[in-house]
């Protein structure tokens, strides 16, 4: 009986020690996206740079001083939410057609609502109003 003891003991430092070992071998032989020695290596820099990139939702706002556009600090907080205020503004070229942005922000605000939870708008809010307080932007 000891034996058996002694065996499945063995067994089971001998398991251990080569998951170490595998795990180890796993972590040095990680590949970086800037090391380039051949095109397949250009191919796969492209691709994890084209999977790091997040890509951005657009939300029509018609008054930009409720989001304030132009400050660093709100559109790293709509960035990190996964979408950008534009302006919705009239041009010659084109003039506005107020259903379509309105269908238009309905569906982006129903897709960041499904990543982000109900109340997403509500923390933005927020976020802006403490972004415009330690920028200087907010005065009352």
């Amino acid at each position: 009986m000891p034996t058996d003891f002694l065996l499945f003991r063995s067994l089971i430092a001998k398991f251990i020690l080569g998951c170490v070992l595998l795990l180890s071998a796993c972590a040095t032989e990680k590949k970086t996206p800037y090391k380039f020695s051949s095109t397949t290596d250009f191919y796969n820099a492209e691709k994890f740079e084209a999977t790091e990139k997040k890509r951005l939702r657009y939300l029509y706002a018609y008054n930009m001083k409720a989001v304030l556009y132009g400050n660093p600090c709100v559109s790293d907080v709509t960035r990190e939410y996964g979408f950008e205020y534009i302006p919705a503004f009239d041009s010659a070229e084109e003039p506005r057609n107020d259903l379509e942005i309105w269908a238009h922000n309905f569906f982006t605000s129903l897709g960041i609502t499904f990543r982000k939870g109900l109340f997403w708008k509500k923390k933005v809010r927020r976020r802006i109003k403490y972004c415009a307080e330690s920028s200087g932007d907010f005065i009352g």
